[in-house]
């Protein structure tokens, strides 16, 4: 699991190179810069699934208009506004990027499981390679779960930097994360549960009952 901590002082590096970056501008622009990262953070801990969608969406949006951009520098589509090849590109990225994220965190987490099995038990290839296949498919099926874990951690840490940042002691700042954290799954995970509920609860018209 030495990927994780390495993964987290990464993000870390990265949060504070973006919120101080570049030094020149003033005090104020820092500020601001925090004040976005903590919208995200919390953003991913109360709105995993969605916030995880918007956030990937948006760079594959983004990727996608720069593709478009490029193709009617080199293939002439006179016919065609240039504006519709860099909306269908941002579209298209946007849509694109969403899947690759889901199917490359259900290989990430169906190698980790093949990772596992190689170190219990060495040589067995086979084994290790459809135990690879079924935690990738349940990985794909249950990934709007495993997002809403993966976002929520994130956020929690982004928390933490920002709230740090601002002042505020270590400990202090990680007790906030920690318990932003809990109530940002809890309300997700009962917020499911109920309009799970509320759904099966709903009854056709002709099988109402009340009526007769």
């Amino acid at each position: 699991m030495s990927f994780l901590p390495f993964s987290l002082s990464s993000l870390e590096y990265y949060l504070y190179h973006w919120a101080y970056f570049p030094s020149i501008f003033p005090h104020p622009c820092s500020l601001i810069s925090l004040l976005v990262l903590f919208t995200i953070g919390l953003a991913l801990m109360f709105k995993g699934n969605y916030s995880w969608n918007v956030i990937f969406g948006a760079l594959g949006a983004y990727f996608g208009f720069i593709m478009g951009h490029y193709i009617t520098t080199v293939v002439p589509i006179a016919p065609f506004p240039s504006l519709l090849a860099y909306v269908a590109g941002a579209v298209l990225g946007a849509i694109l990027l969403i899947f690759l994220v889901r199917v490359f965190l259900s290989l990430g987490i169906s190698y980790l499981a093949y990772m596992a099995v190689q170190t219990l038990f060495p040589g067995h290839i086979v084994t290790g390679g459809i135990v690879l296949l079924a935690v990738f498919l349940v990985a794909f099926i249950l990934y709007r779960k495993i997002v809403t874990g993966i976002a929520a951690v994130i956020g929690a840490f982004i928390v933490w930097f920002t709230v740090m940042n601002f002042g505020v002691p270590t400990l202090t700042a990680q007790v906030l994360a920690a318990i932003m954290f809990a109530l940002g799954l809890f309300i997700q995970i009962n917020g499911k549960s109920s309009s799970r509920e509320k759904r099966k609860g709903i009854r056709p018209f002709d099988q109402d009952t009340k009526w007769e």
